[in-house]
């Protein structure tokens, strides 16, 4: 009874788990393949027939024809409704939802929908492979547009086949999902269409896709405008055509990819320890000769430590930067094997090289954790991470008007009441809702904010120091995680999203590729399916101008 409370309350939420590490060859066949199903995998949301905005959450989908044949899932979409569809390379176009088979209504399953661009094509599309050919074990990568990161780029995950077929009729994959991966397509490493994300479960890594097979069985009922309670009664017979049995893969092979530069470096990372809790840096050689640790600045207190040799030592904190959430501190005992600043190689702006790259993290005590270069992004916006005030507020009449204020809270203890309209923020004007949350993303937890509000008749200056914002997650398995998310997760620039689960307290880990290249430096736990890893331009910058 509870495997099936769990089922209905993963509706709408994909993952994508760890990607398995493989050797360069696999890698480079990887993103091949990666480039020629990419431009399918689209972004949809329902939209008003009339006044076309939006009405519906987010989802994925993929395009299997030319002419704009769109699969997804069934809890995504409703027969005849209108749905603006976005590919990756900027298009964008509205599909008309067809076909939905439901005939669970409380899980929804098997959780089966289709969906035909309106506009004429041709369209990008992905081949259809065959889901009963599938072994355990076998690789597989899943490419959709998760809800939290609100990005028109869809991020890229890799795992492996669990399980080809369970009692619930769907494949088990380690490919890990979140709200608005629900509908995004599952690829075999031919690139072939091999199932689509419906929902997880609640241990970490267990995914569930809904078999490709079914949605050829039923191709020709599913064109038709119609929601679908019972199996339809015609059935087809698409041939399958170029569809290799691939094996499992082996885990020598796995491990030797990344056993020599995992060894080799692995002696720069230690556990710092500051304000009663644990995080990690990464130890770098500066060219002059002196080490220092990077790690998290949110994270370090302005006292901390590290153990090594079973001795206590202290850490000089030297600097920090709130911007990319970096801090550097002085360390007294040498390290052997420190990352070498002048070995040190940033991509060149726009450089995409790193897409679909196999990747791993060095913890302490000889850990490796495995994930693939999902996206990189040159700015995530700070929505999450900003300072707040124990208040809400509404548009009303074109001001941001305050509606609620938390008892003991800052609002009310620097004087704000309900029914004040902030007109500026230091000094900023303030014309609406937009311009006061993009004013107010600038500011983080601990920054001092000046309001210049109207309370009739009067126009009042309230100053008060903003604390970390409380946010009600729902009350899903996509939230509540080992570790969960870093307080500190957004705001950053030039980062990369990938999918190993990184625990928010081994942030300031660093992360390189099979050619034991370093990358990057783990810098947060951004949600269920995503760490994002500062880029090595960002690091060098920020030493370029420690002391």
């Amino acid at each position: 009874m509870n495997y099936i409370k769990n089922i209905i309350l993963l509706l709408l939420v994909p993952l994508i788990g760890s990607a398995q590490p493989y050797s360069l060859s696999v890698e480079k066949q990887l993103k091949e393949v990666y480039r020629k199903v990419y431009p399918a995998c689209v972004r949809a949301y329902g939209i008003d027939s009339s006044t076309r905005t939006q009405n519906s959450a987010q989802f994925s989908a993929v395009v299997v024809s030319s002419d704009g044949i769109i699969l997804t899932v069934a809890h995504a979409v409703k027969p005849g409704q209108l749905y603006k569809i976005s590919f990756p390379d900027g298009r964008s176009g509205t599909a008309r939802a067809l076909g939905r088979i439901a005939t669970d209504q409380q899980t929804l399953r098997p959780d089966v929908a289709m969906m035909q661009m309106i506009e004429k094509g041709p369209w990008p599309f992905a081949e259809m492979g065959c889901s009963t050919l599938l072994s355990t074990g076998q690789a597989c990568f899943g490419i959709s547009y998760p809800e939290s990161q609100n990005l028109l780029l869809p991020m890229l995950r890799h795992g492996n086949i669990i399980n080809k077929l369970n009692s619930w009729g769907f494949v088990e994959s380690t490919c890990i999902m979140e709200t608005g991966d629900s509908g995004g397509p599952l690829f075999d490493e031919q690139g072939k269409l091999i199932g689509l994300h419906s929902r997880i479960a609640k241990p970490e890594g267990a995914n569930y896709e809904v078999p490709i097979d079914i949605y050829r069985k039923y191709f020709t009922a599913l064109k038709v405008i119609k929601n679908y309670d019972s199996l339809p009664s015609n059935a087809d017979q698409l041939p399958v055509d170029n569809v290799k049995v691939l094996p499992a893969q082996k885990k020598e092979i796995q491990e030797n990819a990344i056993n020599v530069s995992a060894k080799a470096n692995s002696g720069a990372v230690v556990k710092i320890y500051s304000r009663g809790d644990t995080i990690l840096g990464t130890v770098f050689q500066l060219k002059n000769g002196k080490q220092i640790v990077i790690t998290k600045n949110s994270e370090v207190g302005d006292s901390s430590f590290t153990i090594l040799k079973g001795r206590s030592m202290p850490l000089k904190l030297l600097k920090r930067d709130r911007a990319t959430d970096l801090a550097a501190l002085d360390i007294t005992h040498r390290l052997s094997q420190p990352v070498m600043v002048n070995s040190l190689k940033a991509l060149p702006a726009g450089d995409s090289s790193l897409n679909a790259r196999f990747l791993y993290s060095i913890m302490t005590d000889g850990i490796v954790k495995n994930s693939i270069a999902g996206l990189l992004v040159k700015e995530l916006p700070n929505r999450f991470s900003s300072g707040g005030f124990n208040a809400y507020l509404q548009e009303q009449n074109g001001c941001p008007t305050i509606t609620k204020i938390d008892s003991g809270g800052v609002a009310q203890k620097a004087g704000l009441k309900e029914g004040d309209c902030v007109m500026r923020i230091n000094n900023v004007q303030i014309s609406g809702a937009k311009d006061f949350n993009s004013e107010m993303m600038k500011y983080y937890p601990g920054d001092s904010v000046c309001f210049s509000v109207r309370r009739q008749p009067d126009t009042l200056v309230v100053a008060f120091v903003l604390v970390p914002r409380i946010l009600k997650e729902q009350p899903h398995p996509m939230n509540h995680f080992e570790g969960g998310k870093s307080l500190r997760r957004d705001g950053f620039k030039n980062v990369i999203l990938h999918d190993a689960r990184i625990r928010s307290y081994e942030c300031g880990s660093p992360l390189y590729d099979l050619r034991g290249n370093l990358v990057g430096l783990n810098i947060a736990r951004f949600s269920h399916t995503t760490t994002i890893a500062l880029g090595v331009s960002e690091l060098m910058a920020f030493i370029d101008t420690i002391p």
